[in-house]
């Protein structure tokens, strides 16, 4: 029963924007770096962790006028003796700046709010061991552009809280690229 729930949740957002879709909408994977904002973390669990999710391009990524789109996302982060996980589910506002018809480019901005999951074990000294299992709430901002209609570049803060006097918050940098059309 617990490998259903994230399932359903993709599920139910690609199908969504796919009901709503003007069959110009790409989805497909994201992938990219993660900049944890900690110097705690960065000692203890890695200065450059993984991320990765699933994107939707083109009209539902940056809609003409601005729309609500959503955003699923992982980050991964694993040392020796530590490592991190979370997951993350997002709503939000997503606006273009500057649109022109034709134009290759298409920068956005955009921010969300919603969910994480968070399963982290962070060894900080052989007594110190910090970890759990638990959701929170998070946020984001991103900025990036559309090239054509496939391909996403942006760069984002994570707004992902404290826990147990480690703060998750951080930087990504990651591409998108659509493979499905609907």
């Amino acid at each position: 029963m617990r490998l259903r729930s994230p399932f359903f949740c993709l599920f139910a957002l690609v199908g969504s924007a796919a009901f709503a879709s003007d069959g110009s909408t790409f989805f497909g994977p994201s992938v990219g770096v993660f900049l944890p904002s900690q110097g705690l973390l960065k000692s203890f669990v890695g200065e450059t962790w993984y991320s990765f999710g699933f994107a939707l391009t083109s009209s539902a990524k940056v809609p003409d006028r601005g729309g609500f789109a959503p955003d699923l996302y992982f980050i991964s982060g694993e040392s020796t003796r530590s490592k991190v996980f979370i997951a993350s589910l997002s709503y939000g506002y997503v606006q273009p700046l500057g649109k022109q018809d034709g134009q290759a480019f298409q920068p956005y901005a955009a921010a969300r709010a919603g969910l994480s999951y968070f399963d982290y074990g962070v060894q900080v000294t052989v007594a110190d061991r910090r970890s759990a299992k638990a959701l929170g709430v998070t946020g984001n901002v991103e900025l990036g552009v559309l090239v054509g209609d496939r391909l996403a570049i942006s760069a984002r803060y994570d707004f992902l809280g404290k826990r147990d006097r480690l703060d998750f918050d951080g930087l990504s940098l990651q591409l998108s690229y659509g493979i499905i059309r609907f």
